[in-house]
This record gives C-alpha cells, structure tokens and sequence, in this order.
C-alpha cells in the first residue's frame, strides 16, 4: 500500500515557509528511503535532482554544439553570412542576427531536459525556414567572396557541387532533430 506525504517547505535562512508543497508517494514497508528524501525537497532542488538524474542524451548534447556553435559564427563573421542571404530577403543583416540568435538560444536549449523538446521542435522550424536560402545559393551559383577583407555575396560564380551537396544534407540534419524532438520529454 503507499501513502502521499505532503511536505510544506520553509527556507532554513528565513524560517518562512515557501509556499512550495510537494506530494510524494511512499511505499510502507518497501524500504523507500529515497521517495521521503525527494519529498522533503523543495520543488527547485527536486528539478535540479532530477536534471543529475537524467543528463542530456549525446546526441542531444552534439546537436547543442554544433548549433550554438553556428549561432556564435553567425555574430563572429557576421558577414559571410550576410553574404549568402538571397538578394529578394529584406535586411541580410537582421536575418543573420536574427537566425544567429535562434541557433545560439535553442542550441543551449538541448543540453537541458527542461526546454529540449521545444528547442529541437525549435530547431526544426528554423532549419526549414532556412531552406530557401540554400536553394537561392545553389540556383544562383552564390558564394562569399573575400573583397578586402570582407565577404560580400558573388552570383554565378560558385564552381563545383558544394551548394547542390548541401540541400540533400537537410534532410537527415532534419530527420536528427525531429528525433530529438520525439525522444525528449516535455517541459514539466
């Protein structure tokens, strides 16, 4: 049979209680030592708790790398990446900024269990709405060209595969973070 044990939480700096009431199942006479442990903790360290207890998976943690690392190039070399926004995107500056700042935020969103499921779903979104992108640069043959020391956008002039390579690419890119998105848990 189990009970729930319901544990008003006080702050031993203030000696006021916190308003935080945890109910935790107990098992009698099964030797549940660590569900009365959790439930005298406060809600924050119970999450914290449960954060140790389920680490990020490492493809999760190797999507948030290489994500956030992108979202950091993006504001690094701002314009190389300017340089490849299609000519019909107003604003390639805000597009790089803003594009930049999604894959930084949402990349540091998968290392955490609480906001993984809505980063990869997240990053989903955005890896399509970036899609265009990639089929403006291989129609259009665009690369960045290095013009004193600044990359500026080339139509035309792209030889070789490498942007035709690249649309492909999305699809298991895609297919990686949907699996993420399907594998987390949700937000609780």
């Amino acid at each position: 049979s189990s009970t729930f044990v319901a544990v008003s939480v006080t702050r031993p700096s203030v000696g006021r209680p916190t308003g935080d009431v945890i109910s935790s199942p107990v098992r009698r006479g099964t030797g549940s030592r660590a569900a009365s442990r959790r439930a005298l903790l406060p809600a924050r360290s119970r999450q914290t708790a449960l954060m140790k207890m389920n680490p990020a998976p490492p493809s999760a943690i190797a999507a948030g790398i290489v994500f956030a690392g992108a979202g950091v190039a993006h504001f690094a070399k701002p314009d190389f990446f300017e340089a490849i926004v299609p000519d019909w995107f107003p604003g390639a500056a805000l597009a790089n900024r803003a594009s930049g700042a999604a894959e930084l935020l949402l990349g540091i969103g998968m290392f955490n269990a609480a906001t993984r499921k809505i980063s990869a779903l997240g990053l989903v979104v955005l890896t399509i709405a970036v899609f265009p992108a990639n089929i403006d640069a291989a129609v259009n043959k665009v690369e960045p060209k290095l013009v004193d020391g600044r990359f500026t956008r080339s139509v035309g002039t792209a030889a070789g595969p490498a942007n035709w390579v690249r649309l492909p690419i999305q699809l298991p890119l895609l297919w990686w973070l949907w699996r993420e998105f399907r594998n987390a848990t949700p937000a609780a």
